[in-house]
């Protein structure tokens, strides 16, 4: 069950995010092969995000949090097409969004009442 938090200083429109929860459920499915099923987005809009000491209002942070691991080219991509993504449609510059992976054992997550 991978859990995507993206972390912006400006607001997105609905259109947006729809775009980019569809966008990040083929990337994952395509990279990591993980189905849409199980992915829960989370937008957290209107932050304030600092880098190289000045504020940023064109960047971004995704955090990814996920069961499993990848291996080194699963994650290249992942970042890749991510950045990708949020360059084209959030109009961010590349080089103000981050992109960080977690990966956790099952039994280091829960849902439902129970861990997997």
């Amino acid at each position: 069950m991978p859990l995507i938090t993206s972390v912006m200083p400006k607001a997105l429109n609905d259109r947006t995010k729809e775009i980019l929860k569809s966008g990040l459920a083929d990337i994952m499915n395509k990279v990591a092969g993980k189905s849409e099923s199980w992915l829960m987005i989370r937008f957290h809009e209107n932050d304030t995000l600092y880098f190289r000491g000045a504020k940023v209002e064109d960047g971004a942070i995704i955090d990814i949090k996920l069961i499993g691991s990848l291996d080194t080219n699963q994650k290249k991509n992942l970042v890749k097409e991510i950045c990708e993504l949020y360059a084209k449609e959030t109009y961010c510059n590349k080089e103000n969004i981050y992109v960080t992976i977690e990966e956790y054992e099952g039994t280091n997550w829960g849902w439902n009442g129970s861990t997997f």
